[in-house]
């Protein structure tokens, strides 16, 4: 599924749609046409969903997620790709790991041509505890849920899709929401080239302030989650602004001197 409009309604969205359409095994390809003001191209064999008026990306994506009858889903941003084999290396982790809540795969910067940073590597190690891995990531968000993510609709469903917020703000309450779930299984296989582009949905930078109402939004869903355990809920206030006062600072300046 691929929520377009105006500037992803061009070339790239294209080049998404041909980087899905192009896998095996096929999959329906959906494109939300997010009220575009211009025209999103009519491609043979793509379903086309027009919302009423222009919503959140998060919004989008559930207009979509509503529409669909397939018991998983990809989400795939206009100005990215899905890498040759994603499809198939998905269902691999999927035949491995039946029992899993989602499937995340790796993801490739467009821009150097490495692995991109997420999915983290401590993500993999902690993910073999599910309850550990869970109350890590409502701290801080180590789990992406576009394009190199396998997610179960009937899930997505019942934990109320994507938030209805700012850009960062609508994935990371549905994967803190997801892991408390169960098994989140992580694969190495490189499924998503990531283009990073100024006005993309994501954004390039997000400045501390955005993070803190972002981690909010995580708790405010979390409080309407039965698999929460209270004391979670107690701490994460704490947890959350440690990493983002603390962690977060001391990560960049290491990244930046890595340059």
């Amino acid at each position: 599924m691929i929520p377009a409009w105006d500037n992803y309604a061009g070339e790239t969205l294209v080049e998404a749609i041909d980087s899905a359409r192009g896998q095996s095994p096929p999959a329906e390809v959906v494109v939300v046409d997010n009220a575009s003001n211009v025209p999103i191209p009519a491609i043979t064999g793509v379903r086309i969903l027009r919302t009423p008026t222009r919503m959140t990306v998060g919004a989008s994506r559930n207009f979509g997620l509503a529409r669909v009858d397939t018991p998983l889903v990809v989400f795939l941003d206009a100005d990215d790709l899905l890498l040759k084999g994603a499809f198939d290396a998905m269902r691999r982790a999927v035949d491995s790991c039946p029992d899993a809540v989602a499937w995340v795969l790796g993801i490739v910067d467009g821009t150097t041509g490495r692995r991109h940073r997420s999915p983290r590597a401590i993500a993999r190690v902690l993910a073999r505890r599910p309850s550990l891995f869970a109350i890590a990531n409502a701290g801080w968000s180590l789990m992406p849920t576009q394009g190199a993510t396998l997610l179960r609709v009937d899930l997505l469903r019942q934990l109320g899709g994507y938030d209805d917020s700012e850009r960062g703000g609508d994935d990371w309450p549905l994967s803190a929401s997801i892991a408390f779930r169960g098994k989140v299984a992580f694969d190495a296989f490189p499924a998503l080239m990531y283009r990073r582009r100024p006005n993309s949905p994501g954004g390039d930078a997000f400045p501390s302030d955005l993070v803190s109402r972002n981690s909010r939004r995580v708790r405010v869903r979390l409080r309407g989650q039965s698999s929460v355990p209270r004391w979670v809920l107690w701490i994460l206030p704490l947890m959350q602004s440690t990493a983002i006062r603390i962690v977060r600072p001391v990560v960049r300046r290491a990244r930046r001197r890595s340059r």
